[in-house]
């Protein structure tokens, strides 16, 4: 029903008691120890009816909404389709109340002390976040799509040191953007050393230093902190631009000193068979490294979704094991 009402006719629903009535049927099945569609449903009722509507935000945490959030996340954390509409019906609360962010955030957060993963994209309010202190131990999953002006939390993001995967990016560059980028892509690298997944899509992080910048390396070159970084092009830094001619002057260099011969008879049939043995053993080089490296991002990306509650089992999934 909620899914169908919009402004003035949320503000009705929430009159005629709707709320505290789904609250009731939650509590109900949560003292038997069920978690069925029944449960799910208003949840999702919950997340509609307050959103964008203050009053009705109001009604959820009179009626000791967040109380019933806790209860149910401790007691249904592994049914994610429940945990993401408890977690959006919540949010709804973080958008609506005209309070100070933090005094929000610390409401909201409070009851959870074992939050692991904590989705706040769109959210406009931004402030320091320093109430997410309490989770540094516990939360391994933060979403922050499209919310602006990072910039000012991130020393206290850079305290959740048991972050492993972190979305930073925007959908519009104008609101990614970090007076100090160079340093402030180094603090987190340097700050989060679980961290596997870091999304900064549409920012400036990673790209040519401002003025402001103090860069780690304290080179007067410079161009990121970040060693593999694409845009930065920093590993250019690493790499000297005139090994090739010296290379080529090596090779000239032990020619001379007899070596080996430039001009070897390439029809000889011993040096056919080795070209044909170093071709075969630089082939089955590149499909041990393939090999390798895609075990890895499947055991990264079991290990990812793991942490967020996905069960993946690669034995079962032909897809993974190269079968049609």
């Amino acid at each position: 029903m909620a899914c169908h009402v919009e402004g003035d006719q949320k503000v009705q629903v929430g009159s005629y008691g709707a709320i505290e009535m789904i609250l009731d049927q939650i509590n109900r099945k949560h003292t038997a120890n069920i978690c069925d569609d029944v449960m799910e449903v208003g949840w999702s009722f919950l997340w509609n009816i307050t959103d964008e509507t203050p009053v009705n935000c109001e009604l959820f945490l009179n009626a000791n909404g967040l109380d019933l959030f806790q209860k149910c996340y401790e007691a249904f954390k592994s049914e994610r389709e429940l945990v993401r509409n408890i977690n959006n019906s919540t949010c709804a609360q973080l958008d609506e109340e005209e309070q100070n962010t933090h005094v929000i955030l610390s409401k909201i957060l409070s009851p959870l002390q074992k939050l692991e993963v904590l989705d706040l994209s769109y959210w406009s309010k931004t402030d320091d976040m320093r109430c997410l202190q309490p989770l540094s131990n516990t939360l391994t999953c933060l979403i922050l799509y499209d919310v602006p002006d990072l910039y000012h939390a991130i020393s206290n993001i850079c305290h959740m040191t048991e972050i492993r995967i972190l979305d930073k990016s925007q959908s519009n560059r104008d609101t990614g953007m970090y007076p100090h980028p160079v340093t402030t892509l180094n603090k987190m690298v340097v700050s989060l050393p679980h961290m596997t997944h870091l999304d900064i899509s549409s920012t400036n992080l990673a790209t040519q230093p401002s003025s402001q910048d103090n860069p780690a390396r304290y080179r007067e070159s410079v161009r990121t902190d970040i060693c593999e970084i694409w845009e930065g092009h920093n590993f250019a830094d690493f790499v000297d631009p005139e090994i090739q001619q010296k290379l080529l002057k090596e090779e000239e260099l032990l020619e001379e000193a007899g070596e080996y011969e430039s001009d070897l008879d390439s029809d000889d049939e011993e040096t056919k068979e080795k070209m044909s043995q170093a071709l075969q053993i630089r082939k089955k080089e590149k499909l041990l490294t393939l090999e390798h490296t895609v075990n890895k991002r499947i055991a990264r990306l079991e290990h990812g979704l793991g942490e967020m509650g996905v069960d993946i089992d690669t034995k079962k999934m032909k897809n993974l094991q190269g079968q049609p």
